[in-house]
């Protein structure tokens, strides 16, 4: 405040001196023989309720326009430096704290997409490998470009079953360098010199492609092909890393959840199966107690003691416990396979997801999905037992979840548009109507701001209606269009001569306006009927002059500045004396309305 002080001075400072320089250019001789006004007087009204409008503006309005879309993914995901995508792009951060919250989700669009697969996987933009403190990152940031030129698909052997499936992608907003697509990729889907991969076999790009078709496989192998023991060099050796601070819980977890001689299959079934068991809950509200020394101190630990997280939580835990079993796992970072929208899928930025990939030697990384079903859906067919329905595991979830989340399986495939059962539909309208609710304030003042602005006018325009219905005869009715008309002509600053005749008037204005002669032709029969109307007798039968009059208030409004059509718009002089009329408050006449009246007047 009190740097601000000095400021305040200074403006004042400056209007008193605009005040007094206004002075200096002396009084004005007002009609009538009243006394002399002060020109200083009128400005400093002006000044002042310029200056309040605007203080109530950069008060009020923050509040009420929304924040721009964000460029984070859901703050945990999209944290870290370098998060933020370029021209309102998004982008996923590549390196994850998972004690953070993920508290603000926008519903915004990121990815619009078709796929042949009836049962999409998610899109993936990120891998980490790298656990420290708390925080996951890229352990390598080495890049290549094959020397084929092309993607090669799965590593798995040629024995394990697969199919090709296809996306494309019609518009994407994911920020360089990171491009959304399914794992194993195949073939070239850009540009030649645009995309590289990164050594864990990531796709990154180097140009913009906001449209693209990828090829990808999908495998569909056999319990047995993920091998009998724990076993293979892994790809790296941060795949097998534990974080010292919790490897001596996690192996103790590790050793109750699963039984010696367990498969690596089966080792990885069940890690999965305990998380997503109804003991864990889904929230994005993390129970934090660490200050009062009620929690572990380190995050992990923290989760798998409160049982209470999200995706990121949940993916650290499998991945962790899949590390102590001697299964090499790594975080994948990406998006959720989106709603259906008629024929295409629509992947918004609050399905930012996070997944482990676990390793096997003879089948290459492979998806789970420990994030309990109320948020990820339904986890791959591989990893689970024909024995278990995947709905048996998937708990109640809590209050605090996610409100766009459902318990629901999610659909197996894409639904067109014809098709009675799409749920698109419906899923739109409750789009919809959770974005009114979210930002009802917003629009509520959106509303009023746009009602406040139409008031003026719509008073101009009760105004001239009222002045027509309350004439008496014609000739009542000619007065009040050419007093309206000189009105609406001295809001763009058009004003005849003090004591012009209507003639006289005329000559100026079509000058002044610089009407064409068709225009000109318009004001001249204006000011006949207007002549005929004072000098007749009462009761005689006159034209209408209301289509002449509105065709020379549209010719002289359009060639005036921008700035005057938009101020003789939104505050119209007919507008603001209705108000004042109807409120009851002292209508300032300003001196272009008694040039006006003087005009109307009498010939001679």
């Amino acid at each position: 405040m009190a740097r601000r002080a000095p400021a305040l001075a200074w403006l004042a400072m400056v209007g008193r001196q605009g005040v007094r320089s206004l002075r200096t250019w002396g009084g004005t001789a007002a009609p009538g023989g009243r006394s002399d006004t002060d020109p200083a007087s009128s400005f400093a009204t002006v000044g002042r309720m310029v200056g309040v409008v605007a203080l109530a503006a950069a008060v009020v309005l923050p509040g009420l326009v929304p924040h721009f879309p964000t460029t984070f993914i859901a703050d945990g995901l999209a944290r870290g430096d370098g998060a933020r995508g370029n021209g309102g792009s998004v982008r996923l951060s590549t390196s994850i704290d998972i004690a953070r919250d993920l508290a603000d989700r926008s519903s915004d669009p990121v990815i619009t997409y078709t796929t042949t697969s009836e049962d999409p996987e998610p899109l993936r933009v990120g891998l980490l490998d790298s656990y420290r403190r708390g925080r996951w990152q890229a352990s390598s940031d080495v890049t290549f470009v094959p020397l084929d030129g092309r993607l090669p698909g799965s590593s798995a052997t040629p024995d394990v079953r697969r199919t090709t499936e296809k996306i494309t992608v019609s518009s994407s907003s994911v920020g360089l360098p990171q491009v959304a697509m399914p794992a194993n990729p195949l073939g070239t889907p850009f540009p030649t010199g645009s995309w590289r991969v990164t050594g864990a076999g990531l796709v990154e790009l180097t140009a913009s492609v906001p449209e693209y078709t990828v090829e990808y496989e999908q495998l569909a192998p056999s319990a047995a092909q993920f091998g009998a023991t724990p076993g293979g060099a892994a790809p790296d050796s941060e795949d097998l890393a534990l974080e010292p601070r919790s490897e001596d819980e996690i192996r103790a977890l590790l050793d109750r959840v699963t039984a010696s001689g367990d498969s690596p299959l089966e080792v990885a079934r069940k890690i999965q199966d305990y998380l997503r068991g109804p003991t864990f809950t889904y929230s994005e509200d993390l129970a934090d107690d660490t200050a009062g020394g009620q929690r572990p101190e380190e995050p992990l630990l923290r989760f798998l003691d409160s049982k209470r997280g999200y995706c990121v939580q949940f993916a650290s835990a499998m991945i962790m416990l899949s590390r102590a079993a001697g299964i090499p796992a790594r975080m994948a970072v990406g998006f959720l396979p989106g709603a259906i929208d008629g024929d295409e899928r629509v992947v918004r930025v609050s399905d930012a997801h996070a997944w482990p990939e676990l390793y096997f030697p003879d089948l290459g990384w492979m998806r789970f999905e420990p994030t309990p079903g109320v948020r990820s859906g339904i986890s791959p067919l591989y990893t689970r037992e024909s024995s278990a329905p995947e709905n048996s595991a998937v708990p109640v979830p809590s209050s605090s979840a996610s409100p766009s989340a459902s318990s629901a399986p999610r659909p197996t495939g894409d639904v067109t548009a014809d098709n009675p059962s799409d749920p698109g539909s419906t899923g739109a309208a409750t789009g919809l109507l959770d974005l009114v609710r979210r930002n009802a304030a917003t629009l509520g003042g959106v509303l009023a701001v746009l009602v406040l602005a139409a008031l003026t006018p719509f008073g101009a325009w009760l105004a001239r209606r009222r002045a027509r219905r309350r004439a008496r005869d014609d000739a009542e009715r000619v007065e009040a269009e050419w007093q309206s008309l000189l009105s609406r002509l001295g809001d763009i600053g058009i004003v005849p001569g003090e004591g012009s005749t209507p003639r006289q008037a005329s000559h100026e204005l079509g000058r002044a306006a610089y009407l064409t002669p068709d225009e000109d032709a318009a004001l001249g029969r204006v000011v006949a009927t207007l002549e005929r109307a004072r000098y007749a007798r009462p009761g005689a039968e006159l034209p209408d002059v209301q289509d002449d009059a509105s065709t020379v208030w549209r010719a002289a409004l359009g060639r005036r500045r921008r700035s005057d059509r938009v101020r003789a718009l939104l505050l119209p002089e007919e507008g603001r004396r209705h108000w004042r009329s109807l409120v009851r408050l002292p209508a300032r006449r300003s001196s272009d309305d008694e040039a006006g009246d003087d005009a109307g007047g009498d010939e001679g």
